[in-house]
């Protein structure tokens, strides 16, 4: 059982919770009071190595750029693209693409740099989307 009660205190297992999380580390084996465990417990998430998280932030960065060209009937970044280097109906709007394209990218590997030379915490993918958004506009 993941709860037991000795008749007046409902305690956590930490057993089951491992066998259930196998992912997951607990920094104790001690067993706690249910309500202490809601609001005390945490789990030790391992660190990621550096290759790691310069996979998850550029990941999302592609995604971030797919998304935004999706919004503008693109069917992703490249395709916006595509549009800069010849004269057409979309050029400008290519171009424009092609810039932010560019500065997003320098703006997210001068935040890895930066991670790398333990000038920044690494920022979450969120947190990162959010200081993209904020620093690197796209204009159209």
């Amino acid at each position: 059982m993941l709860f037991t009660n000795d008749g007046g205190n409902t305690y956590f297992n930490f057993g089951q919770l491992r066998e259930l999380f196998p992912n997951i580390s607990f920094t104790t084996n001690t067993p706690y009071e249910l309500g202490y465990v809601l609001h005390v417990l945490t789990p030790v998430v391992p660190e990621l190595t550096p290759e790691q998280v310069k996979q998850e932030l550029t990941q999302a960065v592609q995604v971030y750029l797919d998304d935004k060209a999706r919004t503008y009937g693109y069917d992703g970044i490249l395709s916006a693209c595509s549009y800069a280097p010849i004269a057409n109906a979309f050029q400008a709007e290519g171009v424009a693409f092609l810039t932010w394209r560019s500065a997003v990218w320098s703006y997210c590997y001068q935040v890895l740099a930066d991670v790398t030379n333990n000038l920044r915490t690494v920022p979450t993918v969120a947190e990162l989307k959010a200081e993209l958004t904020t620093n690197v506009a796209l204009v159209l």
